[in-house]
């Protein structure tokens, strides 16, 4: 359901999902979900712009794929964390992530990431304006992009390249590179919109740069166009604080101040220092060529506020630092990757010249041998064509035969051997214990006052024994020689009333409910018995796996003329495994909730019943959740038969 709601951008439904699923995984201490949904709330605060707590989610989701002892997922959060520190300014802590990212991916030779990481250090660079080095990074990042065909990382490295050129005053070399970032994004299947309206942003600052400034405005509102529609906040503010700068140059000062304070106000309590300070400075320039010199000095206080917060100098310090650590060996890496690759392409060329030789080779030698068994064979085929024709189909009328008979006697068997197992076991029990009371009242071994506290237990098993003996004999005589359906008009709210009357002793003994649903209005022909048979199995099922104060609900609905009749409870349910074994003569049944008995075959009968009157039946069962049994018969407003005789009628079915 969250990723659902990621899908459709709704990023409120999709925080409370992941919560909840958090939450959940928590109370089964499931920690690999525990921190994928961590995970999954912090992309969501990054998407949303709101740092902090992106930050916040990130390293819980760290702090759990490191006990895990995942190495990728680690590698993705440290990329992840560096990009949001980017964004917020905390440069030291973007180069320090992208470091342990790129460390990681080294140790797992992760060879294919070495263009992102070569991009995200260079981005830092050119943050700082560190141009030399941001380029060198950026070169190389497009070299090893281009060695695996990743055209997107490629896009963000001339992006890069481009800011690097216009901090250093190359304009030529920065158009050149953002050129190609537009077209290469042209290109893809998918579009990176929030890159693309960057892209669209910086080819506006190199117009305003070139005094081309109506191509500025263009590609400026094209950019804020695209952040607009999918709802990118940092792209919003990044094309408003150069549409500022371009209303400066054109001393429009009116539409500069306007432009500045609309981005402020998106920005409010966001934790996006760097473009703060970038739409601040443009805002302070309109104030100044206005000669609003008070105005222009308390922007000046504000951004000198933001700039002490996050030092320029101490964060070029740490990524020397940084960076003079960091063992790229540059030139050598790519073209050990070079290397690589080209080695891999080769190899796969060798073996599959290999294979192609290979199965020619097999080919011919089978196209030649079969050539030469054709030539032999082929005087006497014909002869012996004929001659096995008429053999193979007395062949094969003989073996459909055996077949049939050999099907029909394992059936045979297995019904054998289910009515003995009832026999056996429910119904020779119950009437031992009958025989055992019997025996100590002949002997004046219990009085009739002892007696008389045992005889709704011996009522009871002869009720069950008896019911369980008619399902028996209907299921037995339905297999040997097909049985009578006796129709007969019924309304079914009130037929499945009075079945469940007989139940309800059963039920009290539980504490159990059960709910008749079903419309009192619904009336159609079917066989009385059949149906008692399978709605008492069922009930009585799902009081034996009902806990007590449980509810039964039994309802029914009329969908392409046929009554579809449910039985749902509450109870223990099942998990898959005993849902894949529950049909068949091999069914071995399970005690109830109070150790109750039972053969383990009521649904076995049941669905062969439903099926021999036309119908199906399904279960639907989740662990402790209860399970639902529904079960179709035909729905008829009519006789069946052509000649009705006194409201009844029957037609006998194998």
């Amino acid at each position: 359901m969250g990723e659902l709601a990621i899908q459709k951008r709704n990023f409120t439904e999709a925080i409370k999902y992941f919560r909840k699923s958090g939450m959940l995984f928590s109370n089964i201490r499931d920690t690999l979900f525990i921190a994928k949904s961590s995970l999954n709330m912090a992309d969501i605060y990054e998407s949303l712009q709101k740092p902090d707590s992106a930050i916040k989610y990130y390293n819980k989701s760290l702090l759990l794929f490191e006990n895990l002892k995942d190495l990728d997922k680690q590698s993705l959060i440290y990329t992840n964390l560096g990009i949001v520190c980017d964004y917020i300014g905390d440069y030291s802590n973007a180069m320090r992530n992208y470091v342990k990212s790129f460390e990681i991916d080294k140790s797992l030779k992760n060879t294919d990431s070495y263009g992102v990481h070569l991009n995200n250090i260079g981005q830092v660079f050119t943050s700082l304006k560190l141009n030399k080095k941001a380029i060198d990074y950026l070169t190389q990042s497009v070299k090893a992009s281009g060695l695996i065909n990743d055209t997107l990382t490629m896009c963000y490295a001339y992006v890069g390249l481009n800011n690097a050129h216009l901090n250093a005053g190359n304009i030529k070399a920065a158009e050149d590179f953002i050129n190609k970032a537009i077209d290469l994004q042209s290109k893809l299947k998918e579009k990176d919109y929030f890159l693309l309206s960057l892209s669209y942003t910086d080819l506006g600052r190199v117009f305003i740069s070139k005094n081309q400034f109506l191509l500025a405005e263009k590609n400026l509102k094209t950019a804020f166009e695209i952040g607009k529609k999918y709802d990118h906040l940092y792209c919003k503010l990044y094309a408003l604080g150069y549409t500022a700068q371009l209303h400066n140059q054109l001393n429009e000062f009116s539409k500069a101040e306007s432009t500045s304070k609309l981005a402020l106000s998106l920005l409010s309590d966001v934790k996006l220092t760097p473009v703060r300070i970038t739409i601040l400075n443009q805002l302070k320039e309109t104030y100044a060529r206005q000669q609003l010199f008070d105005k222009a000095y308390q922007i000046q206080e504000e951004i000198h506020d933001l700039n002490r917060l996050n030092t320029y100098e101490i964060h070029v310090k740490n990524i020397s630092e940084l960076s003079a650590n960091l063992d790229l060996s540059q030139e050598k890496r790519i073209n050990d990757l070079r290397v690589s690759k080209q080695r891999e392409e080769l190899m796969v060329r060798i073996e599959k010249q290999k294979i192609i030789i290979f199965f020619t080779i097999l080919v011919l030698a089978c196209l030649g041998v079969l050539a030469i068994n054709s030539i032999k064979n082929h005087n006497n085929q014909k002869q012996i064509n004929n001659a096995l024709m008429l053999k193979n189909k007395e062949i094969e009328a003989n073996r459909k035969e055996i077949d049939k008979q050999s099907r029909d006697l394992v059936q045979l068997n297995e019904y054998k051997d289910v009515i003995f197992t009832i026999i056996s076991h429910d119904l020779r029990k119950p009437l031992g214990h009958l025989s055992s009371i019997l025996e100590l009242l002949e002997n004046h071994i219990i009085d009739e006052q002892d007696l008389k506290t045992v005889i709704p237990h011996i009522s009871k098993n002869v009720k069950n024994t008896s019911q369980i003996l008619d399902s028996l004999l209907v299921w037995a005589k339905s297999q040997l020689k097909g049985f009578n359906l006796k129709f007969k008009q019924v309304n079914l709210f009130e037929f499945v009333n009075n079945r469940i009357e007989t139940l309800v002793p059963f039920a009290k003994e539980k504490n159990i409910n059960i709910y008749n649903t079903i419309d009192p209005s619904v009336n159609f022909y079917t066989d009385a018995l059949l149906v008692t048979i399978i709605i008492r199995n069922l009930v009585l099922n799902s009081i034996k796996y009902s806990n007590d104060s449980q509810n039964i609900y039994i309802g029914a609905e009329i969908i392409d003329n046929y009554v579809f009749i449910q039985v749902k409870d509450e109870g223990i349910g099942m998990d898959q495994e005993q849902l894949n074994s529950l049909f068949g003569p091999q069914t071995k049944t399970t005690l109830g909730t109070k150790k109750e008995q039972g053969t383990g075959l009521g649904l076995f009968f049941c669905r062969d019943l439903v099926k021999k009157s036309g119908g199906k039946l399904s279960v639907k069962s989740k662990l402790n959740q209860g399970t639902t049994v529904t079960f179709s018969v035909p729905y008829y407003l009519e006789m069946p038969l052509a000649e009705e005789k006194d409201k009844d009628s029957s037609y006998i079915v194998s």
